[in-house]
């Protein structure tokens, strides 16, 4: 009975994804059908960038975070562009640059959108909403305190993990050792893949992660 109701419940996110085109092949991304209170996280990982979409209130925001330089890179972002995309943040003045489109900015130091706010940090990007923040920590060694969800970009090596977190995500390269642990720590552990989309979903209190397949056939 619990095996069949959870594959109601996947089913029916899954039919409220809308399939868009995001690369020059048959990439898929998925528009998130949220409650009005909730923030939808979606990783959108390819070999050439990493791209964090923002979705909150109607709001789609695209935060990049890697990008591989010259004709790789704009053979993916204007496809990017396309997708109804409010705003693409960018984390430094060099990024932007080669970029060069309308809507995209550096992330300075602080965007605040209603109860939604993303900072810069030393250690990476904080994205809060209400009383949770996803932490996108491109730096090891830190202090997880402050962060339910972390987020460890290019992640190489193990570190203390705060029981404070609930969710861990690492990109596709990331060692297993430094997942056993945290697997211990009964911290939920999502594991990004080429052939997967993850997405993480939270409001004041409670959270939620869907994957489902890149592609169908």
């Amino acid at each position: 009975m619990k095996k069949g109701m959870i594959a109601i419940i996947i089913a029916v996110l899954y039919s409220c994804f809308m399939t868009l085109s995001v690369s020059g092949e048959t990439l898929e991304r998925y528009r998130l059908n949220l409650d009005y209170q909730q923030v939808g996280a979606t990783f959108l990982n390819s070999a050439n960038m990493k791209v964090l979409l923002l979705q909150y209130q109607g709001k789609q925001i695209a935060l990049l975070l890697e990008t591989l330089s010259g004709s790789q890179l704009q053979q993916e972002f204007p496809i990017i562009v396309q997708n109804k995309i409010d705003t693409i943040f960018v984390l430094d003045t060099d990024m932007a640059s080669r970029l060069a489109q309308e809507k995209v900015k550096v992330l300075e130091q602080e965007f605040e959108y209603r109860d939604f706010v993303m900072q810069k940090e030393n250690t990476g990007v904080k994205i809060t909403y209400q009383e949770q923040s996803l932490c996108v920590l491109q730096y090891q060694e830190i202090d997880t305190n402050e962060c339910e969800f972390v987020y460890f970009v290019g992640a190489n090596k193990a570190q203390e993990i705060s029981n404070h977190v609930k969710v861990l995500i690492y990109d596709s390269g990331v060692k297993e050792d430094m997942m056993i642990k945290n697997y211990n720590n009964w911290i939920d552990t999502i594991k990004l893949a080429p052939d997967y989309y993850s997405t993480l979903i939270w409001d004041q209190e409670t959270y939620q992660t869907v994957t489902i397949p890149r592609y169908t056939s």
